[in-house]
């Protein structure tokens, strides 16, 4: 049975929102707190399949909230606001990577479009990280046999990106299999430019270098994927300078 935390003082919201999960989401077990303080509390101990969050919380503002609650719950979390500048202009600077966040739920809350919400990111499971088009110049270092040997290196360009993971075109096809480990090198300068031929630059410190995991490969193992894994604070902000700067994709 899906499990559902609601973050939300105001007690009028707290029962239309509780009672239209318990209508749609047969056997839906509903827990409630009012703090963000709590909210991090129990999403640190319990594994929840959805947490709603309110913007409008006591010790803090739901996009801040989100954001800490991210750090280490990843199913979708919705946020419910009354909408306006504020709350988009957090949303924008915060939050953007991520398509459930993103989809807010105004009140007073309508059911129908709560319904839908829970639809796509519960049942449906639709992706809560955007997906963006990219086209920069990447290096995959330690792909393939290297027991003993150097660590091989195969260049290819992003095809696509979201801030966990990427889909990369190789210039030669890849020798590694699920679940290798390996480094990304990307020279995020390029980011902005639009030349096609760019290289990655020589200079050690202007590269900026992702530990990533493969988790998809075609079969000409010329398209392949990976997601990130142990990304540093600098990492995520350099990440999400690029995907601010590209264009959101179906995903």
């Amino acid at each position: 049975m899906p499990t559902v935390l609601i973050v939300d003082e105001s007690k009028p919201s707290v029962v239309m929102t509780s009672e239209i999960l318990k209508d749609h989401v047969p056997g839906v077990i509903v827990e409630v707190v009012a703090t963000g303080k709590d909210c991090l509390d129990l999403t640190s101990k319990k594994k929840y399949d959805l947490v709603v969050i309110d913007f409008d919380l006591p010790d803090a503002d739901g996009v801040t909230l989100a954001k800490m609650v991210r750090n280490t719950f990843e199913g979708p979390i919705l946020l419910t606001a009354f909408d306006d500048d504020v709350v988009q202009a957090a949303i924008k600077a915060e939050m953007f990577v991520y398509s459930d966040v993103c989809s807010l739920i105004s009140k007073p809350i309508v059911t129908a479009d709560f319904v839908a919400k829970i639809d796509k990111f519960l049942i449906k499971g639709h992706s809560i990280r955007k997906h963006f088009a990219t086209d920069l110049p990447i290096e995959i270092a330690g792909s393939g046999p290297k027991k003993n040997k150097k660590s091989t290196v195969v260049k290819g360009r992003l095809i696509n990106m979201s801030i966990s993971g990427a889909g990369i075109k190789v210039a030669a096809p890849l020798k590694g299999k699920i679940g290798d480990e390996v480094s990304l090198i990307l020279d995020f300068r390029n980011a902005s430019s639009k030349k096609k031929n760019a290289t990655l630059s020589k200079n050690e410190e202007s590269l900026t270098k992702i530990k990533a995991q493969l988790v998809w490969i075609d079969k000409s193992k010329k398209k392949v994927g990976f997601k990130f894994s142990n990304l540093t604070e600098k990492t995520l902000k350099d990440l999400e300078g690029v995907l601010r700067s590209s264009k959101e994709i179906d995903s």
